[in-house]
């Protein structure tokens, strides 16, 4: 019995003539011990057999799925860089069209991995992930999720000259099937990463209800903003001395597509979508539209749909006004 030597060489000296047999008990490690029984016969004095064996590299992949969480839906374009033992960077990739991302071929050691771009819509998961390959072929499955990211409406009330106007209600409603049916949205609790269609974070909720503030204003929070739920705003209480805005404040979904940059925002594909939905509601009866960080106005009428910028002006005369 020997070990090979720092040059992999290992002899067996003074053997008598005869048969024997050579088996590899250990190889060094990250490597495939060679378990073949290798035969070979000492037949005359002196004689020098040179056998070879080769040990295969350990390697195995890791395979990465990404999820919603809570919902059974992959994720497509979500960044992660992976890195060996030391830390140092050794290779990145996005998960496909079905969430799945594969590093292959992963010398035996220790390894770890980070999120560096969340999929669109949903909240980055900066927690580094470690896992080693220890087997040939193996195969490392890991399952990810990453949290939506919520939206945001937030109502401002004032008068004709921009102060705040306090006392006023307004309703958020949302649907899921194309605007046939509707419900107020519900309270689903002061936090939290599960968000469910027609949930809402906003304390005060009644019936989809909500009073503004001392300063005329109202947030929706935590909505759900997957361009699918629909929401439509309507204001339902109005301030002391002033009649009811006829008609919806706004109709469409979240996030909502901008010019420009905004804090609440992210680039998909060239197009930058905002999360957070501003609405002021004064007394002229023109829908208008301002163009994110910059000068004029664009004049529209309420549609239903995304909305062109995340701001939207709700004018009306009040003829009750004194």
């Amino acid at each position: 019995e020997g070990d090979t030597d720092a040059n992999g060489a290992l002899s067996f000296s003074n053997l008598l003539l005869g048969k024997y047999t050579v088996i590899e008990t250990s190889t060094q490690e990250g490597y495939v011990i060679d378990t073949a029984e290798t035969d070979v016969e000492i037949a005359y004095n002196e004689q020098i057999v040179e056998l070879e064996f080769t040990n295969t590299p350990i390697k195995g992949n890791l395979e990465i799925t990404k999820k919603a969480l809570n919902e059974d839906v992959y994720l497509s374009g979500a960044g992660y860089h992976l890195f060996d033992a030391s830390g140092s960077q050794i290779a990145e990739g996005y998960t496909d069209t079905w969430g799945k991302l594969s590093f292959k071929d992963l010398p035996y050691g220790s390894y770890s991995y980070q999120e560096f771009k969340a999929p669109a819509g949903f909240l980055l998961d900066e927690k580094v992930y470690e896992f080693s390959i220890t087997n040939m072929n193996e195969v490392v499955s890991h399952t990810r999720e990453n949290a939506r990211r919520s939206g945001t409406i937030e109502v401002k009330k004032r008068n004709a000259d921009g102060g705040s106007l306090p006392g006023a209600a307004y309703t958020l409603e949302y649907s899921v099937d194309e605007g046939s049916t509707w419900k107020p949205v519900f309270y689903r609790g002061p936090s939290g990463d599960d968000v469910v269609p027609g949930g809402c974070t906003t304390e005060g909720l009644s019936n989809g209800q909500v009073f503004t503030d001392n300063y005329g204003n109202v947030k929706f929070t935590g909505l759900r903003a997957d361009g699918k739920t629909i929401y439509r705003l309507t204001e339902t209480v109005a301030p002391e001395g002033y009649s009811l805005i006829a008609g919806s404040l706004y109709v469409g979904t979240l996030p909502v597509e901008i010019t420009g940059e905004a804090a609440d925002s992210e680039t998909v594909d060239g197009v930058t979508y905002c999360y957070t939905l501003y609405v002021t509601a004064t007394d002229d009866p023109i829908f208008r539209i301002p163009e994110t960080g910059g000068a004029g106005f664009a004049w529209l009428p309420l549609f239903m749909g995304f909305m062109s910028m995340p701001y939207i002006y709700i004018k009306r005369k009040d003829e009750s006004e004194t």
